[in-house]
C-alpha cells in the first residue's frame, strides 16, 4: 500500500493529459465538462502537484482565486523575476 500512487498523484499521470488539453472533445463533439474544479482544500493536499494538476489554459483562474503558495513553481518564477 505504501507503493501506490496518492489519489492526486495518479491524477498527474500522463494517461490524463489529454484531458488537460483545452481542444479535448466528447465523443459527440461537445466540449468536455468542468473537471478542474478543485476546491481550496484539494489544492492544500499537495501543492507541489498543482502546477500539474490545472492545466496551463486554467492557471490564471486559479491564481486569481487562490494563495499562491499552491502553486509553487509559479510563486518562484515570480520571485526570480524581480530578483
Amino acid at each position: 500500500p505504501e507503493g501506490r500512487l496518492k489519489p492526486l498523484e495518479a491524477l498527474t499521470h500522463p494517461l490524463f493529459d489529454e484531458l488537460r488539453d483545452p481542444s479535448t472533445k466528447l465523443p459527440s463533439q461537445k466540449s468536455m465538462p468542468a473537471l478542474f474544479n478543485f476546491n481550496m482544500t484539494e489544492l492544500k493536499i499537495a501543492p507541489e502537484l498543482n502546477r500539474k494538476l490545472v492545466p496551463p489554459h486554467l492557471l490564471s483562474q486559479f491564481l486569481s482565486n487562490s494563495d499562491e503558495s499552491l502553486f509553487p513553481e509559479v510563486k518562484e518564477a515570480k520571485s526570480a523575476r524581480y530578483q
